[in-house]
């Protein structure tokens, strides 16, 4: 019985902690949002309105920046409920080619679209997915791959069917991301998808080592897995691997 009360105490403990730090983090979400806002406002009102060439230059590179502190934001407020799983996710049948043939057109604003090849195999079965949430999964590899590929190299973007160990396996959508770059190194792929981390050859780039982590908990919560494979000098590939039926896939890999 003490044993009992010790765990029950124990998890009480856990989830006020947890409740907690999601409290704090939608009250700095707000508190940080509100102002970004304000500036935004006024930054679009200059933008509207002035005509000198050098204001308009500033004008864009405010907005540019607190787009990226609204990103940051937002990966902050989703690693932590995802931690915590209290995401929920609003599943809903969808068909995977068409999603992938408008999403270009949704994001050709923040990415350079241009540069990414979209290929879907068809007909492809219908499966449940959250249109927001794929959204996400899909803007952060293919933002990834712009990011660390080698300027002015295409980034493919592949879906096709296929039964996993041959003929008798069940089948899986494969949607991948494919990018020409540097690579990452064997010993760093174990770790691609931890919160925080960062590879040493991307301690420049902005961000918080958080579009990954994301990723992959966004990937999960779906019941699917995410797959990594990369070679040193000519690229990687970020496969979201998808069960055809609902079936849960088992843990994503990262792998040379």
């Amino acid at each position: 019985r003490s044993m009992a009360s010790g765990l029950a105490t124990r998890r009480a403990a856990v989830e006020a902690l947890t409740e907690e730090r999601e409290t704090l983090m939608q009250t700095v979400s707000h508190d940080l949002r509100t102002p970004l806002t304000v500036v935004v406002g006024h930054a679009r009102m200059l933008q509207r309105h002035a005509q000198d060439p050098e204001v308009l230059r500033r004008v864009d590179a405010i907005l540019g920046s607190t787009s990226r502190m609204t990103r940051l934001i937002g990966d902050l407020v989703d690693a932590a409920r995802l931690e915590a799983g209290h995401l929920a996710l609003r599943l809903e049948p969808m068909d995977l080619g068409a999603f992938l043939g408008g999403w270009r057109d949704r994001l050709a604003c923040g990415l350079e679209v241009d540069r990414v090849r979209v290929e879907v195999a068809a007909p492809l079965p219908a499966v449940l997915a959250d249109a927001g949430r794929l959204d996400q999964i899909v803007g952060n590899l293919v933002s990834n791959a712009l990011k660390y590929s080698l300027p002015d190299s295409e980034v493919h973007v592949t879906l096709n069917v296929e039964r996993e160990g041959g003929g008798a396996g069940r089948q899986v959508l494969r949607l991948a991301v494919c990018d020409v770059g540097p690579g990452i190194p064997a010993e760093e792929l174990p770790r691609l998808f931890e919160r925080y981390y960062r590879s040493k050859d991307a301690a420049h780039a902005e961000g918080l080592g958080l579009g990954l982590f994301i990723t992959r908990k966004l990937v999960e919560a779906h019941g699917w897995r995410i797959e990594a494979r990369s070679e040193l000098g000519k690229g990687s590939v970020f496969t979201v691997v998808i069960p055809v039926g609902g079936a849960a896939s088992p843990s994503s890999t990262a792998v040379a």
